[in-house]
């Protein structure tokens, strides 16, 4: 059966997104008046965010995209080789998932720190392999699951045509998991773009995060508060439209 888009429920949903729009920039005058103007207003933070170059503004915006986008691939890749691993053995597996859950147990930050030690805190690459090292356990988790539940039902199958290990996980695991893998995306690109800001913060030469702390240590409040707003709505633009929209068509994969 053929898969729609349901265009009554995004309607309606457009509908919740624009009351709650309108609520957080009550919300937001408000906050602004109880403050005193120590929390920017909406029209300060407006001005201020047309008054970036467009040049500075698409090169940050450029690096951290690329620092995002390049560590969720690492992470993928990795995610993909140690659930190939885990699909040899049950020593294998486990050893996965033992590494899986120490790697959800350390916080960014000690990652942050670490990566900033190794490469300094001008070089590009701590933002890029923390946001790896961040999707990783969401990936991984996902595809440890979606292997054991699609293993099961097609591996019998997969013997009966005389496929190899790295054949059944090539052409039967992996597309029977895509559904899992888009799913599992949507929430790691959110995550690394989230991640990669904050190790621009604490060591970078460009990006949203390091004009966030830029313009923080310099007082200009309506600096932090515009360029965290254009974050936002970017990643909210790019889940709603990009990454809400692959995920549906990667179900039209999902096994009945």
């Amino acid at each position: 059966m053929e898969r729609t888009l349901p265009y009554k429920e995004i309607t309606n949903e457009i509908q919740v997104w624009i009351i709650f729009t309108i609520i957080s920039l009550c919300i937001w005058e408000a906050v602004s008046y109880t403050t005193n103007g120590l929390f920017p207003d909406i029209p300060t933070v407006v001005n201020f965010i047309r008054s970036i170059n467009l040049r500075e503004f698409w090169y940050n915006l450029y690096l951290t995209f690329r620092n995002a986008l390049t560590g969720y691939l690492i992470g993928l890749a990795i995610a993909l080789g140690l659930a190939y691993l885990s699909s040899l053995s049950k020593f294998l597996d486990r050893f996965t998932g033992i590494l899986n859950t120490i790697l959800q147990s350390i916080s960014v930050l000690v990652w942050v720190m670490i990566f900033l030690l190794l490469f300094g805190v001008l070089s590009p690459i701590p933002p890029i392999l923390v946001s790896a090292i961040a999707t990783l356990p969401v990936l991984l988790s996902n595809l440890l699951q979606s292997i054991k539940y699609v293993d099961k039902r097609i591996r019998e199958l997969a013997k009966i045509l005389g496929a190899s290990r790295i054949d059944l996980f090539k052409d039967f695991i992996i597309p029977g998991s895509i559904p899992y893998i888009a799913s599992a995306s949507r929430v790691a690109i959110g995550l690394a773009l989230r991640i990669s800001v904050v190790a621009e913060a604490f060591g970078s030469s460009g990006g949203i995060g390091f004009q966030i702390i830029y313009n923080y240590s310099l007082g200009y409040s309506e600096g932090v508060v515009g360029w965290a707003l254009i974050l936002i709505i970017l990643m909210i633009l790019i889940d709603q439209l990009i990454l809400r929209f692959i995920e549906w068509e990667a179900g039209r994969w999902r096994l009945i």
